[in-house]
């Protein structure tokens, strides 16, 4: 499962399909009414209709704002529940939610792995840091997991 911040479909259009996007997507709109996100590829406008309800004028982007809640972390935390190996790549670990999502995994027994460009301020809940360009760390160390079998 990837957890990400990221509104593009990037991860989508490689493939993953367990994809959560806690910041929402931004191909996708929302009603207000009835709270049916949808595929939304042009604009959304004040005569812009809901695909499930009808009402017109009242789709958002399907996005967080500054100050709403990121979406679905009760099923993220689910699987940190259940996690044996977590990654964060890019992601400063002290940041939120991605120190939570580690201290979670933590908890769960899981490996923990941290992937960044430059060394970050230590955390004892990594057990293993591995810094330089992610395009050549991660591809290497997912080619050792496939090795191990």
């Amino acid at each position: 499962m990837i957890v990400t911040r990221n509104i593009d479909d990037f991860h989508e259009r490689a493939g993953s399909q367990a994809v959560i996007h806690t910041n929402g997507e931004l191909l996708k709109a929302r009603c207000m009414i009835c709270t049916n996100v949808s595929e939304r590829y042009d604009d959304i406008t004040a005569l812009s209709d809901c695909p499930v309800c009808g009402n017109k004028g009242h789709l958002r982007p399907h996005v967080v704002w500054v100050g709403e809640a990121p979406l679905r972390i009760a099923h993220v935390y689910e699987a940190l529940a259940q996690c044996r190996l977590f990654l964060t790549i890019g992601v400063a670990g002290g940041s939120e939610p991605a120190r939570s999502f580690l201290a979670a995994a933590h908890r769960a027994g899981a490996r923990t792995v941290e992937f960044s460009r430059e060394p970050t301020p230590d955390t004892e809940m990594f057990d293993e840091r591995i810094t330089g360009p992610l395009a050549e760390t991660l591809p290497a160390y997912v080619k050792g997991l496939i090795a191990e079998g």
